[in-house]
């Protein structure tokens, strides 16, 4: 039975590959904290390498991402955060180059607190759903997205450029 459907997908896939586009694509970013994240991290930048199939109307999207957010005092320290994420989304076309979609992943966040002289770092894991709307122009995207994570939310403004 498993054979039967790997060799179903396989046929399904090449099927539509001649219609389907391939692309690859390096972003910058800008993202910005919300809710609890805000209290412990400031604005933060990125890069991200992408990729993405296209068929007609609905594009699959994957991507590695690196998020790094600046000091914010905090009772007497600081505290910052860098992230690594490992996204897949689908996009929905809405009108000519306008898109609108949902990105899945996982983020791994990277904290560090500073008081006085100490210093404390941890590691978390955690799960993510970002809303996502953006437009294409000559090879160029950029959209915004709200990550949704337990305790760690931002937003997101993301510019890549498409191979």
């Amino acid at each position: 039975m498993r054979r039967l459907t790997l060799l179903i997908a396989a046929v399904a896939v090449m099927s539509g590959s001649a219609s389907a586009q391939l692309g690859f694509g390096v972003g910058a970013a800008t993202a910005i904290p919300t809710g609890d994240f805000s209290d412990r991290a400031s604005t933060g930048w990125g890069l991200s390498l992408q990729a993405r199939l296209g068929i007609p109307v609905v594009t699959f999207t994957g991507a590695v991402e690196y998020l790094s957010f600046g000091e914010k005092t905090i009772a007497g320290g600081t505290s910052s955060s860098q992230m690594w994420g490992l996204n897949v989304g689908a996009r929905l076309t809405l009108l000519p180059f306008v898109y609108g979609g949902v990105e899945i992943g996982s983020y791994q966040e990277n904290a560090t607190t500073k008081i006085g002289s100490q210093e404390t770092d941890g590691s978390i894991t955690r799960g993510s759903v970002a809303p996502i709307i953006g437009a294409e122009f000559l090879g160029f995207d950029l959209n915004a997205r709200y990550v949704f994570m337990d305790k760690t939310e931002f937003t997101s403004v993301r510019l890549t450029y498409w191979f």
